[in-house]
């Protein structure tokens, strides 16, 4: 049996796989690196040795140590996996009032397959009410995959008729907010949202590691952030942001009617110096890939 990761030897969600190993008599094994975890790290090496099982390690092991950075970070930070990412016009606006859409249909299926491989999706209000953005994957055959909305909305000012709203449950919404009316509140509870109330974003002083805290104690593991110039700023900032993808469009956008930049390159080339392009060989947008 040829596995990634050090099989499991302990009981969880599931029974231990050492187990279904040893039951199903396999003789050989060989996976790439040590799981991380107490529970399991080199105990499961000693279990299926002591049944005269053969085992080998270190297979591929770079590859595989790349492979599993965003569970490694989990384990050793206990906050999400944040992977970043925001559409900019040739002249670097993120908004044009009367223009929908920023970049061409490629790079909005390589949005869709972010929002697959992220179990949640952080905006803004201020976004959400500007945009009425669907946050879901709409690849086909993968809408069940479809992220956790989070959304930070201090005085819960979302807009009700959005398509954020009119969707959601207490399964995959979930709204940070520090002040509304006891209406306001319970327009959203009735909607079986889950409210958070914290101080995190009080009088504009926004706490991105602490959100993120708590969205880790709720299962949150990978994070996307698709969000507006302000809020992307802060978590830029802070570096935050494991990764982060910045897709620029050829086509330039209006500055006559009201707009937003995207101010925040000296930042992100300041904390994020590893950067590739990303050559998907598809349409004209161009994608830049930024890591720690």
């Amino acid at each position: 049996m040829y596995v990634t990761l050090e099989p499991c030897s302990h009981y969880g969600q599931t029974p231990p796989c050492t187990k279904q190993i040893i039951k199903n008599k396999i003789n050989k094994i060989i996976y790439s690196i040590e799981d991380v975890d107490k529970k399991v790290k080199g105990k499961s090496f000693k279990i299926l040795e002591s049944e005269n099982i053969i085992v080998k390690k270190g297979l591929i092991k770079k590859k595989i140590i790349d492979f599993y950075k965003p569970y490694f970070f989990n384990r050793k930070n206990k906050t999400p996996y944040v992977t970043g990412k925001i559409a900019i016009s040739k002249n670097n606006l993120i908004y044009s009032k009367g223009t929908k859409r920023i970049t061409d249909i490629h790079s909005d299926k390589f949005t869709h397959f972010l929002r697959y491989k992220n179990d949640s999706l952080m905006i803004s209000y201020k976004t959400l009410n500007e945009d009425d953005p669907k946050l879901n994957c709409r690849l086909e055959g993968l809408s069940n995959f479809s992220p956790k909305r989070i959304i930070l909305d201090n005085n819960l000012k979302m807009n009700t008729s959005s398509y954020v709203f009119r969707t959601a449950n207490k399964n995959n919404t979930i709204i940070f907010y520090n002040d509304a009316d006891k209406g306001r509140i319970s327009i959203f509870k009735k909607k079986g949202i889950k409210l958070i109330k914290s101080n995190w974003l009080k009088n504009c002083n926004l706490n991105v590691k602490l959100i993120l805290k708590k969205l880790y104690s709720l299962g949150c593991r990978n994070l996307l952030v698709e969000a507006g110039n302000d809020l992307t700023s802060d978590i830029i900032k802070n570096k935050l942001f494991n990764q982060f993808y910045l897709f620029k469009s050829p086509k330039n956008l209006s500055k006559l009617v009201a707009y937003k930049n995207f101010n925040c390159f000296k930042d992100l080339s300041h904390k994020y110096k590893n950067k590739k392009k990303i050559n998907t060989q598809l349409g004209k947008d161009s994608i830049t890939l930024y890591k720690k």
